[in-house]
């Protein structure tokens, strides 16, 4: 196996993850949830992030924050599966969307643009991904960014699982960036998470969820430099399988207007998030780097002297 090649440590991890991965279905959803579950009592940084989030967000179902932390255990617990069971074992836990969003995948995948995926942290986006490439026209190229590990032999780990069914995952950066554009302007196909909070001072303020969100710049330049098909997927757990979603984005997602097109892409990422609100990954800091004037959420104030 590729993981043999990354170290003791690496190898080590790599046997949990399999073992995690290969239990029932049952069982691990049970160890995600309580996972879960330990996280909200011991007070976690996770827990403690998740609770400030669901404080925050407007125009949604908010879901309580015990069963948003279950199900990030039981994602943990997916994750572990994604990287270690067969390909064809999981793709096949995969079951059809609703036609009109899975025609409107195809429509996009066999016409003569390139097509980008927006990928938000919501459901399994590495079952989503390795279905993708299973799918994706295979004369064409089919890249996606990702954020490296910190730990090189981790990351060398996780890239060879990822790119199973044949993808080209780039690091984020200009050199990744430079692969995203010459995939679209070959009309193959790109794939991004949106929703990721840019370096400070590298993306504009928009709302997202009714609070300003640093949001990435980068989609309005890729859109507006090779006009491709625009589509945000996402892979959303219903019991044991998986149900790829895809929708239309926000059309002025490519306005001249940066914050205008910030709006459309976190618009964009809301729908996504509506479609299972406790699915998404409410423990990421998505509203870090706020604007002058408006408080860190995330900040532990000192207790009152008494």
């Amino acid at each position: 196996m590729a993981h043999e090649r990354f170290g003791t440590e690496i190898r080590t991890l790599a046997l949990l993850l399999r073992l995690v991965g290969a239990l029932p279905g049952p069982w691990r959803r049970t160890l995600g949830r309580t996972i879960g579950q330990a996280s909200r009592l011991v007070s976690s940084r996770m827990a403690r992030t998740t609770a400030a989030n669901l404080r925050l967000v407007r125009g949604i179902d908010v879901p309580e924050v015990g069963a948003s932390l279950r199900e990030d255990g039981v994602l943990a617990v997916e994750l572990a599966r994604s990287w270690t069971a067969p390909v064809g074992t999981l793709v096949a836990e995969v079951e059809p969307g609703p036609p009109e969003e899975m025609q409107r995948y195809r429509t996009a995948i066999e016409g003569t643009r390139g097509v980008l995926l927006l990928v938000p942290h919501i459901g399994n986006w590495e079952v989503l991904s390795l279905w993708l490439q299973g799918h994706a026209r295979r004369e064409l190229p089919f890249t996606a960014l990702y954020e490296p590990a910190r730990h090189p032999g981790l990351d060398a780990w996780i890239l060879a699982a990822r790119t199973r069914s044949g993808a080209r995952l780039v690091p984020t950066g200009t050199a990744g960036v430079r692969a995203l554009l010459r995939t679209l302007e070959a009309g193959g196909t790109a794939a991004l998470l949106p929703d990721q909070v840019p370096p400070r001072g590298s993306g504009v303020h928009a709302s997202f969820f009714g609070r300003p969100a640093s949001t990435l710049t980068l989609v309005r330049g890729l859109v507006r430099r090779t006009d491709p098909v625009v589509l945000a997927a996402a892979a959303i757990r219903d019991g044991d399988r998986w149900v790829p979603r895809f929708l239309d984005a926000d059309p002025a997602i490519g306005d001249e207007d940066p914050v205008r097109a910030a709006a459309a892409l976190n618009a964009t990422v809301e729908a996504c998030v509506r479609l299972a609100p406790a699915q998404y990954q409410w423990g990421y800091k998505r509203f870090k780097h706020p604007p002058s004037g408006v408080p860190d959420p995330y900040r532990r104030r000192p207790a009152p002297a008494q």
